[in-house]
Formats: C-alpha cells, structure tokens, sequence
C-alpha cells in the first residue's frame, strides 16, 4: 500500500511521449468511465473468425470509445471529447490531435488498463456462452443471467 500520495501517483499516472513530441500524463481507465456510451470498453467488432466488421455503426462506436479512452485516460494536458471544447484554451479537444498521436496516445491508455483484443475475447467468450451454464471454480454453483 503506498505510504504517500506521491507513491501512490507512480502507481495510477504514467507519462508518455507522443510521435509529435507531445508529452502526456495518462492514467488507468476503467469501465465506470464508459458509463455514458452504455456498453463495455471494448467494443466487439470482429466476426467468429476474428475478421473485422467494418460497418458504420461499429466504427462510430469504435471512435466514440476511442474519443473517450483518451479523454478520460489523459490527466495531463486535460483532453475533452465533446465538441463543444474544441478551441478551448484550457483543455485540448481529442478530434485535435494529429493522427498519430491519436492513435500512440489511445493504444498506451488502453493497453495499460488492459482492454487489450485478449480481453475483447475473454468477453467475447463470455457473451457466447449459452444462458443457464455453470463454471468450476469460485461461484461454480452461480448460474448466467438471461440476457
């Protein structure tokens, strides 16, 4: 357990070095923060055989999640992902950023939370799972909720 706020800091907040030069401050991201989208962090947009769906709605919501893991996941400088922030002088709107930041600054947030493509499958596995089945282990009596 850190002894000081301090120590406890070097534990939630990491800085990160964008490919524009840019230096950030992120921290651990956690599915509480993705409550307004209404679904999981890690939207599902592969098929069966892991191809990637490409269609409107799943890359919307792929941006929309994007938009977000960076607006909450950066401490410093402060990042939105409303619209209405954009030309802020106090925070940075997320549709701002160069490409590649964009996309080094949301692959650090989420892979150091670890909403990583295993975990979109461990979940993906999940969902899959007939209703009424039962697990081994810890809870192996629980059974699945109908969805």
């Amino acid at each position: 357990m850190p002894s000081s706020i301090a120590a406890f800091r070097q534990l939630v907040y990491k800085d990160v070095s964008l490919p524009s030069g840019l230096s950030v401050t992120i921290r651990k991201i956690q599915a509480w923060d993705f409550v307004g989208i209404g679904d999981l962090p890690i939207p599902s947009v592969t098929n069966p055989d892991g191809d990637v769906i490409a269609t409107t709605e799943n890359l919307d919501l792929l941006k929309r999640y994007t938009n977000r893991a960076i607006a909450c996941g950066t401490v410093a400088p402060l990042m939105s992902d409303q619209a209405q922030d954009q030309g802020n002088p106090d925070r940075l709107y997320v549709e701002e950023l160069l490409p590649a930041d964009k996309d080094a600054l949301a692959l650090a947030i989420l892979q150091w939370a670890g909403l990583v493509e295993e975990t979109a499958r461990a979940v993906d596995s999940f969902r899959e799972e007939p209703v009424g089945t039962v697990d081994t282990g810890v809870g192996e009596n629980l059974q699945r909720a109908p969805q």
